[in-house]
């Protein structure tokens, strides 16, 4: 048995991370309309492949056109995982006014992607964005995905992952978001708050409202 202290992996900084939940709506029905996965697992392997880089461009479109005083290069949000049909993203976040650009540019990239990639299939987009700090409230941990003695790690079998309440409440939070709500948690709420001018200025450029639900 690995001894948990060698799984946690522990930093001398605070690391606030971000997450962003990108889940295809009507999944079920349309898979269901297919007796052979190869008719429908096309859809799904390019909705992996290519959702991160939709978001991507469009961040890089809103700083270029923009004096928004935020790098996508920099500050680069990439895949964490995939749960059947819902992609995950992260990047630690380095400045609390990226916040808001990024929202803006998840909002453009969901209507860009159900526009173009899911026109004529019946399918949707949701989203819901939450923060984790590490490691004061989550835990940044290792796990072999082999069965290895306390001796052996070998970097190539070992995933990352992020376990704690921040990581329990996001998960949770995806069943109120829907196509025409992003659900976001109280943290990112509090951030946005805390930039409120920049906030304001940037949601009413690109007519985004919040509206307190829970």
């Amino acid at each position: 048995m690995v001894e948990d202290s060698r799984n946690i992996l522990t930093s001398e900084r605070v690391e606030l991370v971000l997450f962003i939940s990108i889940d295809i709506i009507g999944s079920t029905a349309y898979k269901n309309k297919y007796p052979n996965s190869k008719d429908f697992s096309k859809l799904f392997l390019n909705f992996y492949h290519s959702i991160p880089r939709y978001l991507f461009e469009e961040l890089c479109f809103l700083s270029d056109t923009n004096n928004f005083d935020f790098e996508p290069r920099e500050n680069l949000l990439h895949l964490f995982k995939v749960v059947g049909d819902e992609v995950i993203l992260m990047s630690n976040l380095t400045s609390f006014s990226s916040l808001p650009i990024i929202l803006v540019g998840l909002r453009n990239t969901i209507n860009k992607y159900r526009n173009v990639e899911f026109k004529k299939t019946g399918l949707d987009l949701k989203a819901t964005i939450w923060l984790a700090s590490c490691p004061i409230v989550n835990m940044k941990i290792r796990i072999p995905t082999v069965p290895i003695d306390e001796i052996t790690i070998i970097d190539k079998i070992i995933l990352t992952d992020y376990i704690g309440p921040s990581m329990d409440i996001g998960f949770r939070l995806s069943k109120y978001s829907n196509e025409n709500l992003m659900t976001i948690s109280l943290e990112v709420m509090s951030i946005l708050g805390s930039i409120a001018e920049i906030t304001y200025d940037i949601f009413t450029k690109y007519h985004i409202n919040i509206i307190h639900n829970l």
